[in-house]
């Protein structure tokens, strides 16, 4: 069967890692890195399409830096400059000897030292072929290293020698965060696939990664009719006749057929990648919330705080419409499903609702033992009053006696308020 010519592909791989908010005070980091003006450069267009809390959340202004503590920054989002979009890096995929140029790299940094790069990779047009970009995309996400820390996949040096390195005082502690690189791919189609079977076939392989043929065919991992309808009941977008995307945890791939020429804001690679990039960073953020409520799931204090970076995390980031346009804000939904964020929240939400009910029970724990002994010393101060008054009216003979009973009653009391307190606590945990 006849498949039509790719005459436009925009190839991205993703990455998460931590930066160091002292290393971005740098002024030498400029020297490397510039400010992505995408967004000052159409900004009437973008306040006309886009709500303006989700234009900060992005897109913040100085003040807004400044609270997240990226105060040398004027803007979060950069691109390293001096990118040589001549040099030829070369890979072995099935066999085969690939070469690719890098032609765009961007670092996308978020609060409490959440960052992510992007890589865009450009191929001969030789490559344009869905057999290759299947087989060339499953093998550049590989980050599967050994003790050695090697890999023959190219893209590992770029990382760690033009990104991490200069955000980061250890250069490889993305590979913590990112077991395989997330792909974003972009094609644009001369003409229309044979028939929509054939088009939805493709886009799974590509999604995941699998050889061209692999969800039409019968082979050893060809998709039960089950699963394969799920993924594509659940995790397409599909509005015009014109393109379609599937959308997985670690894919995104779009399908188009002469849109390229159209798209004058290229909104896919520009609007809708930026997008995907802010649903990314939310389901960083929420697994590295997760983390610390793990590591901290026994100590009340600390988890307090965690719960209320959580909340004011929440009030900035939870969106439920981002645009005045009904497709930024389907695509926005789409995305957080791929990415399992409503999920992780509801996990999230169980144990910040248990973190609050130990924050309360230790707080009627202290309120309890506050009160306790401000009772004990009231009694204790009523009682040595008492007997101020009564030893001026005894005699002087009559003293032992009377500091004998009094001892012996004031412990007697003692042993039943503690008594009482303790029996109370048992019947409140029963």
């Amino acid at each position: 069967m006849d498949i039509p010519p790719i005459q436009h592909l925009g190839l991205y791989f993703s990455g998460f890692f931590m930066y160091d908010e002292k290393m971005i005070h740098r002024r030498e980091l400029f020297d490397g890195f510039a400010y992505d003006d995408y967004f000052r450069q159409n900004e009437a267009y973008f306040r006309q399409k886009y709500y303006p809390n989700w234009l900060q959340t992005l897109y913040p202004d100085k003040a807004k830096l400044s609270q997240a503590g990226l105060s040398s920054l004027e803007n979060n989002q950069l691109y390293i400059k001096g990118v040589d979009e001549a040099k030829e890096y070369s890979c072995t995929a099935g066999g085969r000897v690939f070469t690719f140029r890098i032609g765009k790299i961007g670092v996308h940094l978020f609060r409490e030292g959440l960052g992510i790069f992007s890589i865009k990779v450009q191929l001969s047009a030789a490559n344009w072929n869905f057999e290759d970009l299947s087989l060339l995309s499953g093998v550049l996400r590989n980050t599967t290293i050994n003790d050695k820390f090697d890999n023959s996949n190219p893209l590992i040096g770029v990382i760690e020698r033009d990104i991490t390195p200069w955000l980061s005082t250890d250069a490889h502690n993305w590979r913590n965060f990112t077991p395989h690189l997330k792909v974003f791919m972009n094609i644009d189609m001369k003409a229309a696939f044979p028939s929509e079977e054939t088009l939805d076939n493709i886009l799974f392989d590509l999604a995941t990664f699998s050889p061209i043929g692999t969800a039409g065919g019968n082979g050893l991992y060809t998709p039960s009719e089950g699963y394969y309808d799920e993924i594509l009941r659940n995790n397409t977008i599909h509005l015009f006749r014109n393109w379609k995307v599937i959308s997985l945890f670690d894919s995104v791939i779009r399908v188009s057929v002469n849109l390229q020429d159209v798209d004058r804001y290229n909104l896919w690679e520009n609007d809708y990648f930026t997008i995907y990039i802010f649903c990314a960073f939310i389901r960083f953020y929420l697994f590295r919330i997760n983390a610390r409520l793990a590591k901290n799931m026994y100590h009340v204090r600390q988890s307090e705080e965690v719960r209320n970076d959580f909340i004011r995390f929440m009030n900035d980031f939870d969106l439920t419409q981002i645009s005045y346009k009904f497709l930024p804000n389907i695509i926005y939904r789409d995305l957080l499903r791929a990415f399992e964020v409503n999920g992780e929240l509801r996990l999230l939400e169980q144990k910040i609702a248990r973190i609050d009910t130990s924050i309360h029970e230790s707080k009627e724990k202290k309120i309890e033992a506050l009160l306790a002994f401000i009772a004990v010393l009231s009694i204790l101060t009523s009682i040595y009053d008492g007997t101020e008054r009564i030893q001026n009216q005894i005699d002087s003979w009559h003293k032992g006696l009377v500091y004998f009973s009094i001892i012996a009653g004031l412990t007697v009391f003692i042993i039943l308020v503690v008594a009482w307190i303790y029996l109370s606590r048992r019947r409140r945990v029963g």
